[in-house]
């Protein structure tokens, strides 16, 4: 936290502290996780400006950690700093593989901050209970969501997961998948095609307007964002957009359930 302090959320800068030894000397802090409470310690280019007589030939370098390093020292902190654990911690170290340059602290520290607040959300445990937790807020406001007929909500639905997943990536946004096509021309038949085509297409317009309107209540951005829910899929949008219908499938049963698994996200983007 003193790097982050004193480099504007860069955590990678911890071996530029040190502590006085009996003597008086400063000493580099080999140990970085004991530091005790209460304990002085010192920025040691500062230090060494001000009492140049003092120092025992410490050299310290800008950037003495590779790039792997460094991610490994900030997902480190946030771990400690967010109490991640299990799955909710597999989360951030995959995002850490995805996020590159000169925002990559601030862009952690952002995903760490997505993964909180839905643990915040509901006891999430898991990567399932989180996703769930996260797409609450998403959902609200797709009136579709609500439609007395049960053809248009399930399409509603299955767009949140494909339309998210392609925001996620920055991908075009799919449009009503061939597959349901299909199914839709045998059974019920062709007249039933434009309303559930509607219904698709306004729920993955509502849900890119929700999550974009996310990013700009939380102040954070974008690229963190999509970051974090590519981090959910672990990198692979056929995992995401399954990961997605399934905690969507979740508020489901019986025949409702069979239907809405009817789009199979192997088959993404359609």
């Amino acid at each position: 936290m003193y790097s982050a302090a004193m480099y504007d959320g860069d955590f990678t800068r911890v071996r530029e502290f040190g502590r006085l030894d009996k003597s008086g000397r400063l000493r580099l802090v080999h140990n970085l996780n004991l530091i005790f409470a209460g304990e002085t310690i010192y920025h040691i280019p500062t230090y060494k400006k001000a009492h140049p007589l003092r120092m025992d030939g410490i050299e310290v370098k800008a950037s003495p950690l590779s790039e792997e390093q460094k991610k490994k020292v900030i997902v480190d902190t946030l771990k400690a700093d967010f109490d991640l654990k299990g799955e909710r911690l597999k989360v951030l170290e995959h995002a850490a593989h995805y996020v590159h340059g000169a925002d990559t602290a601030v862009e952690l520290v952002e995903i760490a901050g997505w993964i909180a607040e839905g643990t915040a959300l509901a006891a999430a445990a898991s990567v399932l209970q989180l996703v769930s937790a996260l797409l609450t807020p998403i959902a609200i406001g797709i009136a579709i969501l609500n439609a007395n007929e049960t053809d248009k909500k399930l399409a509603g639905m299955q767009a949140i997961g494909y339309s998210l997943t392609a925001w996620a990536f920055g991908d075009p946004i799919p449009p009503f998948p061939s597959s349901l096509r299909a199914n839709f021309s045998n059974f019920p038949g062709q007249q039933a095609l434009p309303r559930v085509e509607q219904a698709w297409t306004e729920a993955s317009e509502a849900t890119v307007r929700n999550l974009e309107a996310e990013v700009l209540k939380k102040r954070r951005h974008k690229k963190s964002y999509r970051d974090f829910w590519q981090a959910l899929g672990s990198g692979d949008r056929k995992k995401l957009a399954r990961l997605l219908m399934e905690a969507r499938a979740e508020e489901l049963h019986g025949v409702e359930r069979m239907s809405f698994w009817a789009l199979d996200p192997e088959g993404y983007p359609n």
